[in-house]
């Protein structure tokens, strides 16, 4: 199959580099990993096999053989040649059609999963494409026009649909390691505030803006420290940086929260130019809402294999 148009950041991307933070390499990987594994389950896939992520852009593949499919995600306006599609349903695209995603109606990134997965560049143990160091996916890069892609199998599955990711109207959040050197006042706007998620955000991570700034209590000198994809960092003026896959691995800004991991893929689709809100909770319900999450992917796996 070929790439034959493209107005998105696409990308080659799994569940990312989960090892290798010790000697500087970063994550990588889906942003919305939730709607990346649905994905896989619904194909009866392995949960890690390789799918292509489209952020908020179109993309078109000519497809010279048949394929079985889905789309996750973000909820994409999208065609087989001129014939709509729906996101969440498992489809048989025939040989010698166009698959078409034309844009985001919401949400940021959607995956096009296949049932095999997609052939890509292995590099430490991730099919994901790390777009700065420029390893991994196709090339190490984003995909072009013309760019050829293949998949592991071509099986007919029966056509069926699942539902998606439940949506949220603020994302929770732990308390950071630095939280108790943040001014209470800070602490009261970070959780009764909206945040604008400005134009300057990208994979490695959202900035966002407010009326309000986060302050410390007093000046703070930090060593240079680890850091992950949710974690809520705060530079001296006062506008919080959400890290994302792409971020780096050790920063040196006081952290004052962290997204908790059922709620990092609900973030990241958050669109710029948007706002959010956060809502402070305990680990007992953060690790309540990953069972959620992982409970819902494993009854769709389930629900998968049996049709």
């Amino acid at each position: 199959m070929k790439i034959t148009k493209v107005s998105s950041i696409s990308s080659i991307q799994d569940l990312g580099r989960l090892n290798y933070k010790a000697y500087g390499v970063n994550e990588n990987g889906a942003l919305d990993k939730w709607s990346f594994m649905l994905g896989n389950a619904l194909l009866g896939n392995d949960l890690n096999a390789p799918a292509i992520e489209v952020i908020l852009g179109g993309i078109e593949i000519y497809c010279d053989k048949a394929m079985t499919f889905c789309i996750t995600g973000a909820n994409y306006e999208a065609f087989i040649d001129e014939k709509p599609i729906h996101n969440n349903y498992r489809i048989r695209i025939e040989a010698g059609k166009t698959l078409r995603l034309v844009r985001a109606m919401s949400g940021m990134c959607a995956y096009i999963c296949a049932y095999g997965g997609f052939k890509a560049d292995l590099v430490l143990n991730s099919a994901s494409t790390n777009l700065s160091a420029n390893f991994g996916g196709l090339n190490g890069r984003a995909l072009k026009v013309g760019d050829e892609l293949s998949i592991g199998s071509r099986m007919n599955l029966s056509q069926i649909a699942v539902a998606g990711i439940k949506n949220r109207k603020s994302i929770r959040i732990l308390k950071g390691s630095e939280w108790d050197y943040f001014s209470d006042e800070a602490k009261h706007n970070l959780l009764n505030n909206e945040f604008l998620i400005t134009s300057s955000s990208n994979r490695m991570g959202y900035r966002l803006k407010s009326d309000f700034k986060l302050d410390l209590k007093e000046e703070l000198s930090l060593a240079s420290h680890g850091v992950s994809a949710g974690t809520i960092q705060v530079p001296s003026g006062g506008d919080p940086i959400v890290l994302l896959k792409d971020a780096q691995t050790t920063g040196g800004y006081a952290k004052i929260a962290q997204v908790i991991e059922a709620d990092l893929g609900l973030f990241a689709q958050s669109r710029i130019n948007s706002k959010i809100s956060f809502e402070l909770v305990d680990l007992k319900e953060a690790l309540e809402a990953k069972k959620e999450r992982i409970s819902h992917i494993n009854q769709v796996k389930e629900y998968a294999s049996e049709n």
